[in-house]
């Protein structure tokens, strides 16, 4: 007689603390990004286009302001990377 065990598993996905504190601000946007990290870890920022093309890419520790005038209105997509690749993806939009 075979007789089937089924055992349920239960995983808990963890979202670094790194990852967690960054804030990206305002949103919308105007002349200026602000991004926050509260870890006091480096970390980088790349801004790219709606068609994921990279527009820019900063590193920082805890915070930097971006000045962001030179680019037109519309949908921007980030990642904020720590230096051990993990990541917050998100979207801004331009006013």
């Amino acid at each position: 007689m075979n007789c089937l065990v089924f055992q349920q598993t239960t995983s808990v996905i963890e979202t670094p603390e790194s990852v967690e504190n960054v804030t990206v601000y305002p949103n919308p946007f105007n002349d200026k990004i602000e991004v926050a990290n509260e870890n006091n870890i480096q970390s980088e920022i790349i801004l790219f286009d709606i068609t994921s093309r990279k527009i820019l890419q900063q590193k920082f520790t805890n915070a930097v302001s971006i000045n962001t005038s030179q680019l037109a209105k519309g949908l921007y997509l980030y990642e904020v990377r720590d230096k051990n690749g993990l990541y917050k993806k998100g979207r801004v939009v331009k006013d």
